[in-house]
């Protein structure tokens, strides 16, 4: 009996490879700054920086921003995605544009509403709101 051994390698080589083609998820550097300075910032319950930094999130997703420092009242911040409509019509028409006159304009629909999901899903299509976070905070009683 042929020994499969070998092949366990390359199988698990194949699928880390296709688990990496996923499709590339766009990141925004949000910027952070307390008064006082030194202040924990959690992202979505895990703590990422103390202040001043800047969080790196994923622009597919709304995300929760926790502010704690030891003596003062915790903040929280939610940042929202926001839509893009000047990229998003821009990338739009440059999919669009490379149709051609004759196309059947069902191909034209189909082509935008393509491009347009997928920039959604990456989180091409969105900026957060707020676009940065400056806190001052609140003393404990």
């Amino acid at each position: 009996m042929p020994s499969r051994l070998p092949l366990f390698p390359l199988a698990a080589l194949l699928v880390l490879s296709l688990a990496a083609c996923g499709p590339k998820v766009y990141v925004q550097a949000v910027p952070v700054s307390t008064n006082p300075l030194g202040a924990a910032v959690y992202a979505d319950g895990r703590e990422v920086c103390r202040t001043p930094c800047a969080v790196k999130l994923a622009r597919n997703a709304d995300h929760i921003l926790t502010i704690l420092k030891d003596g003062y009242k915790q903040e929280d911040v939610v940042l929202v995605r926001r839509y893009e409509p000047r990229a998003l019509m821009l990338k739009a028409a440059r999919a669009l544009g490379g149709l051609g006159p004759a196309t059947d304009p069902r191909q034209v629909v189909d082509a935008g509403a393509s491009e347009l999901a997928g920039m959604e899903e990456s989180g091409e299509a969105y900026r957060f709101d707020p676009g940065y976070v400056r806190l001052d905070l609140t003393p404990l009683p």
